[in-house]
């Protein structure tokens, strides 16, 4: 079995190709996710009180949103 990387969670080794750590069940891809939900509403507030550059925060959230959800999972 090849080392995949480690788990930032729980510092166990994951094997390759995984998507879920074995060990804790962390999901580096859904943690990414809610990140990029997070910059999204973030840009939302910021474009309801007319902040420049909000649309921008927006885009880069939708864009971490979607490359979050495609590709291999990477560990650290």
């Amino acid at each position: 079995m090849a080392d995949g990387g480690t788990c930032p969670n729980c510092r166990e080794e994951v094997p390759d190709g995984a998507d879920v750590c074995p060990h804790c069940g962390l999901n580096p891809k859904q943690r990414l996710f809610q990140f990029a939900l997070g910059v999204v509403m973030v840009g939302g507030l910021a474009m309801w009180l007319t902040i420049p550059g909000a649309l921008l925060i927006v885009i880069v959230g939708v864009g971490l949103a979607v490359t979050s959800r495609i590709g291999p999972t990477v560990w650290a």
